[in-house]
């Protein structure tokens, strides 16, 4: 049976879509568009217009079978999937965010994995979180390094940034835990994304945006 038959009618619009643009986006949450696109803005990079967003929680091989099923019925299928690193090792991601011995691209499908342990890990630039909270950003500095024990330094943009930072759970200090930064002023990692300046976005950031521009422009 066709996959877009057995997903049912709930699918369809997206599934239409999916059919005209052929580009899809595989991500995990709600929290990667919205921080991706305010990125995006920051950086004057367009956002592909007709990317087809598709949350999706599964992990890599699931993934790779979606896409496969998916290219029966759309044989020019492209795709990208993000995941956050979570517990895997820092230097299994690469620069282009690949990991292991993969391709770009195979199949169809380009899977990608932060080199940082989730995209929150990204959001922790004391200014950018000071522009958002309208504080100094010494206030912001002194609230990271007392309450979650970080310290952030002049290379945070960095791909390979320091490992005691790359390996900091993101989601937990900006939302989670019961100090968070959202807790401790008031925003959220929407409105901390928007208030970065383009020089404060992690290059693994630009990485991504340019490969999902590139890969609509095929």
């Amino acid at each position: 049976m066709s996959l877009f038959l057995g997903l049912g009618s709930q699918y369809a619009p997206r599934l239409d879509q999916l059919k005209r643009c052929e580009r899809l986006f595989l991500h995990d949450g709600l929290s990667n568009t919205a921080i991706l696109q305010a990125w995006a803005s920051r950086l004057g990079m367009p956002w592909p217009e007709g990317l087809v967003d598709w949350i999706y929680n599964d992990k890599a091989e699931a993934r790779k079978a979606l896409v496969s099923e998916l290219r029966k019925d759309i044989p020019g299928l492209k795709a990208i999937s993000l995941e956050d690193r979570d517990d895997h090792h820092f230097t299994d991601t690469k620069p282009d965010l690949t990991y292991g011995s993969m391709q770009l691209f195979k199949g169809g499908l380009g899977l990608r994995r932060w080199r940082r342990r989730n995209i929150e890990n990204y959001l922790l630039h004391p200014a950018g979180i000071a522009r958002a909270a309208a504080k100094t950003e010494e206030e912001v500095r002194q609230f990271l390094e007392t309450v979650h024990g970080l310290s952030i330094t002049a290379n945070f943009t960095d791909s390979d940034c320091p490992l005691t930072l790359g390996n900091t759970d993101g989601k937990d200090v900006i939302t989670k835990n019961a100090r968070s930064v959202t807790v401790e002023f008031g925003v959220d990692y929407k409105q901390i994304a928007e208030a970065m300046l383009p020089e404060e976005i992690p290059v693994d950031v630009k990485t991504l945006l340019q490969q999902l521009i590139d890969m609509c422009r095929l």
